[in-house]
This record gives structure tokens, C-alpha cells and sequence, in this order.
């Protein structure tokens, strides 16, 4: 199981391999930040440490740190925490 913070309240969800950060959030009920689900507006911007991970192509560039759940997929098994940027 992965770890999010959102809002100061700390969440467990599994995130399938398949699955961007933000489905896998969702379906665990988790109330995440979002727009466009493109990579566009950075709506949905995270920190999130643990295992691999990488970003789908996208226009919008989050800062040095950040990635967008509406674009990541996991690399390997984590576990992974997750904290919300806004």
C-alpha cells in the first residue's frame, strides 16, 4: 500500500501498474486536485518519494521536485508517498 497527504490527512491506496497517480487516488476515494487530465494546467501537482516513477509526455512543467498525477505511472513497487501541492 502507498501513502497520500491531502490536506493534512494521510490516505492508503494501491496504485496498479497500470493506472496514472491520479486513477489510482480516485479510486481509492482519495480527494485529489485535478483539471485537465492532460498535463496541461498542473492542477494536480505532487511531491512523491519512494520508488520509480515517471511522467507521461506533457506541456505543462511542474517545478524542480513536483510531478503531475494526472501523468505518472510507477516504475516498481514503492511503496510511494504522495503530499499535494496545493
Amino acid at each position: 500500500m502507498h501513502q497520500a497527504y491531502v490536506n493534512g490527512t494521510e490516505y492508503e491506496f494501491a496504485w496498479p501498474k497500470d493506472m496514472v497517480l491520479l486513477e489510482a487516488m480516485e479510486a481509492a476515494g482519495i480527494p485529489a486536485n485535478y483539471s485537465c487530465r492532460k498535463g496541461e494546467c498542473g492542477s494536480c501537482q505532487v511531491y512523491i518519494e519512494g520508488g520509480a516513477s515517471h511522467m507521461r509526455p506533457h506541456d505543462y512543467e511542474p517545478g524542480e521536485g513536483i510531478t503531475l498525477a494526472c501523468q505518472t505511472l510507477r516504475d516498481d513497487e514503492g511503496p510511494f508517498d504522495v503530499e499535494s501541492v496545493f
